[in-house]
Parts: C-alpha cells; sequence; structure tokens
C-alpha cells in the first residue's frame, strides 16, 4: 500500500522538492484529497497514485506544460489524473553563491573536495549542489570548473567564471 492511501482527513498535499518520484497506491484512497502541489524534480508518476481520490480537483505543478507532458507520457497509466485540471507555475528561484558546493554560505576547501568527488562519481551524501559549480549552466560539473574552485580558493586572478558571487538559480 501507499504511503498515505486510505489517509481520509488529508485534504492537500505538496510533495517535497527533493522527491522524484511519487509511487502507486501513494495516495489512493484520499477521499478528502483536493489539491496537489508537484515540483519539477518528480519525473515519473506511477499507475494509480492517486486512485480512489474522489475530490481531488486541481494539480499544481511547478513546471511547465512540456515537462508535465514528459512526466505523463513516461509514467505510462495515468488515468487517475486524466481529465484533472493541471496549473503549470514556474517554480520559485533561488538564489545560490557560486562556488558553495555544499551550500554553507561560503566558498572554502570543502566545496572544491565534493566537486571532486561528483566527478569521481562518489555517492553525494548530505547538501549537494550541482547549480553552484556549474558555472557554464550545462548541467552538468566538469574537471574544469572544479579546478575553478581551486584557483578561486588560492586567490587566482581574472578567473573564467564569477566565483564567490550570487546568482539566481534556473
Amino acid at each position: 500500500m501507499g504511503m498515505f492511501s486510505h489517509c481520509s482527513s488529508l485534504t492537500t498535499i505538496t510533495v517535497p522538492k527533493n522527491i522524484t518520484k511519487i509511487h502507486s497506491f501513494a495516495f489512493s484512497g484520499c477521499t478528502s484529497l483536493e489539491n496537489v502541489t508537484i515540483p519539477k524534480s518528480v519525473t515519473i508518476i506511477e499507475p494509480s497514485a492517486f486512485v480512489s481520490c474522489p475530490n481531488l480537483s486541481q494539480i499544481i505543478y511547478l513546471g511547465t506544460e512540456a515537462e508535465w507532458n514528459r512526466i505523463i507520457n513516461l509514467s505510462g497509466d495515468y488515468g487517475d489524473l486524466k481529465g484533472l485540471p493541471v496549473v503549470f507555475q514556474a517554480q520559485e528561484t533561488e538564489e545560490i553563491l557560486l562556488g558553495d558546493v555544499d551550500q554553507n554560505g561560503r566558498v572554502e576547501t570543502k566545496d572544491k573536495v565534493l566537486a571532486s568527488r561528483y566527478l569521481a562519481k562518489w555517492q553525494m551524501d548530505g547538501k549537494f549542489s550541482k547549480k553552484a559549480a556549474d558555472f557554464n549552466n550545462d548541467g552538468d560539473i566538469t574537471a574544469a570548473e572544479a579546478v575553478v574552485i581551486a584557483r578561486y580558493l588560492a586567490k587566482w586572478k581574472n578567473l573564467p567564471y564569477p566565483v564567490g558571487t550570487r546568482k539566481t538559480a534556473e
């Protein structure tokens, strides 16, 4: 059974931003559920995740219509969501400190180490922001970007990226 199945008093749910998958029957039988907010981090909604939720009348998706359609296409049978209105909202923007990979408010040696561990494909536990080390915004961290953090820490001048400055994450 699903984690929240048959929670008859649940009226609204906001799926946390770190969730990537909503499992089958997660909210099945939540008879009072009216609204669900789904972040763009969710990439799969398994069949029957919201089955037998007669009062579910709206989904708020924190992304674009194209991203939502990609979820639906990958998820297969989504009969329990079919016909429900979906409101698309741009995800809140967050401000990040470039180079602050561990998101503690400072660029320090640990950030360079975490970027190197990411490159070595270590499992990343705790806070880890790819966006803070992805200086060229290509969606990944490269060795060149890890080197830029090291050079920033060594107080090099004329770095190719503005390490240590704040930017709005996309």
